[in-house]
């Protein structure tokens, strides 16, 4: 599997450690962590987007390599709508997805629920970036994460760089684009 045990055993000695560069970051379940490097975690980087099957709200089927290699960033944001820190942080990415576009694409990926309740909640916040539904789970099993918000963030060239774990704002967005992705 891809490291995403590794990844939060790594952040369980680091925070016992204290090390530099904290993020306290909201998870689904409303608790508060402290992350390290800032939420991100180095175990997927380098590995290109896989061949994982997605399905568009309206029943179009794709696969999440073809989200990637299109000469601009992309974010992968994976959320489900039970998750508080999920629902807080659509708008957020929808900000950055608005001021960013042309320079950074951002793409939701629901791994919990029907297309239907997606679609709901994605028209009740406003979401206009793509929503993509999971419909085996496979990202979060295969990534290995256990806990949500997480947003992959992947170069130009369709190449995963980062994984962060926790809620994200629009700045912080606008930080990861020049930051993370050379940009």
């Amino acid at each position: 599997m891809f490291g995403g045990v590794l990844a939060l055993s790594a952040v369980a000695g680091w925070v016992i450690s204290g090390g530099s560069d904290d993020e306290v970051s909201r998870m689904a379940d409303d608790s508060e962590i402290t992350l390290p490097n800032g939420g991100m975690f180095d175990g997927l980087d380098g590995q290109p987007l896989p061949d994982y099957p997605l399905v568009g709200l309206d029943g179009s089927e794709t696969l999440l390599s073809e989200l990637g290699n299109k000469g601009v960033p992309l974010l992968v944001n994976l959320w489900a709508e039970s998750c508080r820190a999920c629902r807080d942080e659509m708008p957020e990415f929808e900000l950055a997805h608005q001021e960013l576009a042309g320079k950074l694409e951002v793409v939701g990926v629901n791994v919990e629920d029907s297309s239907s309740q997606a679609k709901e909640y994605a028209d009740e916040v406003g979401v206009t970036y793509p929503i993509l539904i999971d419909p085996e789970g496979t990202m979060l099993a295969e990534f290995e994460i256990a806990a949500l918000p997480a947003t992959l963030i992947v170069g130009a060239d369709g190449v995963i760089q980062h994984l962060h774990l926790g809620q994200l704002t629009a700045d912080r967005i606008r930080t990861m684009v020049p930051d993370e992705l050379g940009e």
